[in-house]
């Protein structure tokens, strides 16, 4: 985004959307990585989230693309958890940015069992 100013152009780029997008991610418990099942704080420490998160900056507003894999519970609804995807990331980027998010699409690649958690777990040791 580029916003022009008497004093100039301010511009945020791509990536600090991301950034935005994968914190207020990280805030909701089951969320999983699509890549390896891995819990997201994985993905966040090794800066792989413009793997998960893509973001179309055009003028002052932008629409976010998000993957992700989730947790089963019974207590699950995944359109549900979608949707507070939805909101966390479009609150968070509109007030760090001042940009105005006009989309953001969730795509649920999987659900990751609890036997699927338990062998991801133990491969690990």
């Amino acid at each position: 985004m580029s916003l022009p100013d008497s004093m100039g152009e301010v511009k945020i780029n791509n990536d600090v959307v991301i950034k935005i997008a994968s914190h207020a991610i990280s805030k909701l418990e089951g969320i999983r990585s699509p890549r390896g099942k891995q819990p997201l704080s994985e993905v966040i420490k090794r800066k792989e989230m413009d793997k998960l998160i893509s973001v179309n900056i055009e003028k002052n507003s932008v629409i976010i693309n998000i993957r992700v894999n989730i947790e089963y519970s019974k207590d699950v609804n995944m359109y549900d958890i979608g949707n507070r995807l939805q909101n966390l990331v479009k609150d968070a980027v509109e007030r760090a940015t001042g940009l105005t998010v006009q989309k953001v699409n969730i795509t649920i690649n999987d659900v990751i069992m609890p036997e699927e958690e338990e062998s991801v777990q133990t491969n690990r040791k």
